[in-house]
């Protein structure tokens, strides 16, 4: 086997055995807190931090189960909520119900949807694509509806908040 960072010769400075990358993150030492990654399972209600804001090209992964009458995804910008998504199974029909609330009002829903993609008890995979002038909204790879931008500054957006009767499996953040 080659010298330590050698162990791959076609990826020059990866660590070998034994060896963590340079500014790995270590151990914390006691009394030290870690942030919470975005990524894995989390228990609901939950709050994932976006320190940077909402860019565009973030793209939201949530994988789960939807279990009783509804859920909710909410992008918030500190009291506002820039993107509220609410799939709805005790609404017939079942709909996917998107909107904002600003200053403390919420403003006009939207419903229309090609279909309800969500089965109670079945998993699902949902994305929220974070555009310039829309959010983006595909579930189980296929495209369900956008959301034009009502609060245009997407920096101020610096969490997302899920809730309801659903169990997450895992989610994650990416740039597209």
């Amino acid at each position: 086997m080659p010298a330590g960072g050698q162990q791959y010769p076609g990826y020059p400075g990866f660590p070998g055995p034994g060896q963590s990358y340079p500014g790995a993150p270590t151990a914390p030492t006691a009394g030290q807190t870690v942030p919470s990654a975005p990524s894995g399972p989390r228990k609901v209600p939950c709050e994932i931090p976006l320190p940077m804001g909402c860019t565009k090209g973030l793209l939201l992964n949530i994988s789960g189960v939807p279990n009783g009458k509804r859920f909710v995804i909410d992008f918030k910008e500190g009291n506002n909520i820039a993107f509220h998504c609410n799939p709805r199974f005790d609404e017939r029909p079942n709909v996917i119900v998107r909107n904002s609330m600003i200053g403390g009002e919420w403003g006009k829903e939207e419903r229309e949807c090609p279909k309800f993609p969500f089965q109670q008890g079945q998993p699902f995979r949902l994305q929220i694509l974070c555009e310039q002038e829309a959010f983006k909204v595909a579930v189980n790879n296929e495209s369900m509806c956008q959301y034009q931008h009502r609060l245009k500054n997407l920096a101020g957006i610096k969490s997302i908040c899920i809730a309801g009767d659903v169990t997450i499996t895992d989610t994650s953040l990416t740039t597209v």
